[in-house]
């Protein structure tokens, strides 16, 4: 991993092979305690590591080492160390947790990353292109591709039954036809 020293700090670098895993949500409690929302199946991978990257804006990232992280079995919670009352963990809310590719988890098959995903195009078998992938919506049972072309958005059920094949390489999903779908 190449890292660039900007902004004057020891622990406030620039790198783009990251993976982006979650988002502040805000403060848990007083001691410093923050409310995760999760991008990735595998809370346990991320309660794993040692230290991970808040991306606060643009310019880059800073280093945090965590001090605890727990799954409860419905909301992850992080404490990192500097992070010690409700202020300063408020203030960090919209952060997006970020860690190096090396050290994301490592998918299966038919497993992906959300932000590989986005900006994919979805076609059906016949070739018709359908939009391109915007956001991926998680819910309990399944996630929900959302996919736009101009000022269309449609909602796609991301299971095999409509989800026939990934291309990474190409950038393209192909899914099966769904009754009442337009394009």
């Amino acid at each position: 991993m190449t890292a660039e020293i900007i902004k004057g700090s020891d622990n406030f670098i620039y790198d783009p092979d990251m993976k982006y895993v979650g988002t502040i949500q805000g403060a848990k409690g007083m001691s410093g305690e923050m409310k995760v929302n999760l991008l990735t199946a595998h809370p346990s991978h991320l309660a794993s590591l040692e230290s991970i990257y808040l991306k606060i804006d643009d310019s880059g990232s800073i280093l945090y080492t965590i001090d605890k992280a727990r799954w409860d079995g419905s909301r992850f919670t992080l404490k990192l160390h500097g992070v010690d009352d409700r202020n300063t963990a408020e203030a960090l809310r919209g952060a997006k947790i970020m860690i190096p590719e090396e050290a994301s988890y490592k998918v299966g098959e038919d497993e992906y990353f959300i932000e590989d995903l986005v900006g994919m195009n979805v076609v059906d078998k016949s070739g018709t292109n359908l939009g391109r992938i915007t956001d991926v919506l998680n819910y309990p049972a399944h996630d929900v591709y959302v996919v736009s072309k101009g000022d269309e958005e449609i909602l796609i059920p991301a299971v095999h039954e409509y989800v026939q094949e990934v291309n990474m390489n190409t950038g393209t999903v192909m899914i099966t036809t769904i009754e009442g779908l337009k394009n």
